[in-house]
């Protein structure tokens, strides 16, 4: 798909390039255009019945086609632009003369349009690329937000033609709610509550607007129009980095219930209606290996903040907190544990030497058996600084529950979500 998109990119530029050229004839500079036509539907026909990114762009891309060949071929194409300053300048001018001036505008208005598409193409496909790095795992988060500060919204030209306004909202709401979920995430993984709240907002709204727009395309079209992928994926997004942030910070949400009067049973009721649901995983998962505890532990020495396991209170790096920092066993807390609330800690330093001398290999389940103590442990990195862990007060067949703790796992991981996007 990264090809198709490439050639789609490469193509256009061509037709910009040659468009350019004063010593081209107007048939070459079609004939590259109507190269760019047939490659553009080939692709339209091949993927019609997929969905996938790959479609947004085919979409829009269709909409310009259309759009350039009428203005394009015609010879007394619509006039795009709804300033009339230029042409009320014409009043004193002969008829030829006022022709060729609203000729040169017409041909002025047609290059913003193709140079404004091509910068969109560009850019949406920069973004797209960054979507298959992280699927793949070869950006990690914090590097995916600085990429998507390099894209820059990508300029418009003079022109108000409502085809490359439309085009702009569209992009600007993608990179914007794609932005702020990742920023979310970041700090979700960093157990900032506050700042991962923010931007949890800030991409509920956009996504509400976005929402509002496609609405909107649809009641102004004469056509059906396709619900765009990056939309759709970007609203399960929402949701999965919603319910993360629910349920890593269950505890503070839970005494703030409390403080206020609330019933915390009320909490998981709504953690029911977040997808991933990871409390009913973890009590299916438990329950089906017969796991002593499952306990989610933080690496405290790693967060850009001092943390209290007790209520997620993360201070300025300006703050003196020296004599309150975590340290030894205590800088390894449980952010979760279930089935008891209260971690089995007799546990803790087989764990955090399990993981200091595994660190390499824990991005995938690793399972150890400690004949000392006839347990056994099952360990993953599931985010930056957290790990799952599993405990078994017997020796377990590594069959019989490496396939379901890999499937919890990668729920934590949301595997199946970048699956969708992955080329």
């Amino acid at each position: 798909m990264e090809k198709i998109i490439t050639q789609l990119v490469t193509k256009l530029g061509n037709v910009n390039r040659i468009r350019k050229e004063e010593q081209e004839n107007q048939r070459s500079k079609y004939e590259r255009f109507n190269e760019f036509e047939q490659f553009t539907l080939k692709t339209q026909k091949e993927h019609l019945k997929s969905n996938s990114q790959l479609n947004d762009f085919i979409w829009d891309l269709v909409k310009f086609i259309s759009l350039a060949k009428n203005q394009w071929l015609q010879k007394d194409f619509i006039e795009v632009s709804t300033n009339n300053n230029a042409i009320n300048n014409n009043n004193n001018k002969s008829p030829t003369e006022q022709r060729l001036s609203q000729q040169q505008q017409h041909q002025l208005q047609l290059d913003h349009l193709f140079n404004s598409t091509h910068s969109w193409l560009s850019s949406k496909r920069n973004l797209f690329i960054i979507h298959q790095q992280l699927a793949r795992s070869e950006l990690t988060t914090d590097q995916s937000i600085k990429e998507i500060q390099k894209i820059t919204q990508f300029e418009i030209s003079n022109t108000d033609h409502p085809f490359i306004i439309n085009l702009k909202k569209h992009f600007n709401a993608e990179l914007s709610s794609f932005s702020n979920l990742l920023s979310s995430q970041h700090y979700i993984v960093n157990l900032q509550m506050k700042d991962a709240i923010v931007f949890l907002f800030k991409s509920k709204y956009i996504l509400a607007d976005w929402k509002t727009m496609i609405q909107q395309d649809q009641i102004s079209a004469n056509q059906k129009i396709p619900v765009r992928f990056s939309f759709n994926w970007l609203s399960s997004f929402y949701s999965a980095i919603s319910s993360k942030f629910s349920f890593y910070f269950m505890r503070s949400l839970n005494m703030k219930d409390e403080e206020c009067g609330g019933d915390p049973r009320q909490f998981l009721s709504s953690q029911s209606k977040s997808e991933p649901n990871f409390y009913s995983l973890i009590e299916i998962f438990v329950s089906r290996t017969d796991a002593l505890s499952l306990s989610i532990i933080a690496d405290s020495n790693k967060l850009p903040f001092h943390f209290e396991s007790t209520s997620y209170k993360c201070y300025p790096p300006d703050y003196n907190y020296e004599d309150e920092k975590l340290s030894g066993i205590r800088s390894w807390p449980a952010i979760f544990n279930y089935p008891k609330e209260v971690p089995p800690q007799e546990h803790w330093p087989n764990i955090i030497n399990i993981i200091f001398e595994n660190q390499s290999s824990l991005k995938d389940p690793f399972q150890f058996f400690d004949r000392k103590v006839q347990c056994t442990y099952l360990v993953c990195q599931i985010e930056a600084n957290l790990y799952l862990v599993s405990i078994y007060n017997k020796k377990k067949d590594q069959e019989s529950i490496s396939k379901d703790f890999a499937s919890l796992c990668n729920a934590f991981k949301l595997v199946k979500l970048w699956e969708q996007i992955k080329t």
